[in-house]
């Protein structure tokens, strides 16, 4: 963790196997922890032609990719480092060609269900701001899928709103 404070690189959480939730930066402090974002419009099917051929062109050159994507407002593109929330779960890479990692401990998932829930609440996001790393930047394949449970939010989303609204 204290490589996250001396290089930038890394997340402003950090939720260990016990459970144990570190915060290594504050929640508006840059960390380098997304790395090169994907075209959204790309990855969801969504460019014009005009866009695909210019997207296209970027071939394997990743940073020009992403320097353009930044000019996009979200969510019309991924988030990227500047303007997210990184959480890092503790676990091995069991196999990097398959994409598989070891599973959360019953310790970790309760805790990155509960800091998920908070950091949607502060900044009013839905289960729609929620982004597994391989899926919007390049990641290992698998690095945080399935870490957040969506299903379990969905109605505790709708009561927070409520009492929001009822204060």
């Amino acid at each position: 963790m204290s490589s996250f404070q001396k290089t930038g690189i890394g997340s402003q959480f950090v939720i260990d196997k016990n459970g144990f939730i570190y915060q290594t930066a504050g929640m508006s402090v840059f960390t380098q922890h997304v790395g090169p974002i994907r075209s959204r419009n790309e990855i969801e099917k969504t460019a014009s032609p005009e866009e695909m051929k210019r997207i296209k062109k970027f071939g394997l050159n990743y940073k020009a990719l992403h320097e353009y994507e930044k000019t996009k407002n979200y969510p019309n593109r991924f988030p990227h480092s500047g303007d997210s929330v990184g959480i890092e779960v503790v676990a091995k890479c069991i196999d990097e060609n398959k994409g598989i990692w070891e599973k959360p401990t019953i310790e970790q998932s309760v805790s990155i269900n509960k800091l998920v829930d908070i950091i949607m609440n502060i900044y009013e996001l839905t289960t729609m701001d929620i982004y597994e790393h391989d899926k919007i930047s390049r990641k290992t394949e698998g690095e945080g899928a399935g870490l957040y449970t969506a299903q379990e939010y969905e109605n505790s989303d709708k009561n927070l709103i409520k009492k929001k609204t009822n204060q």
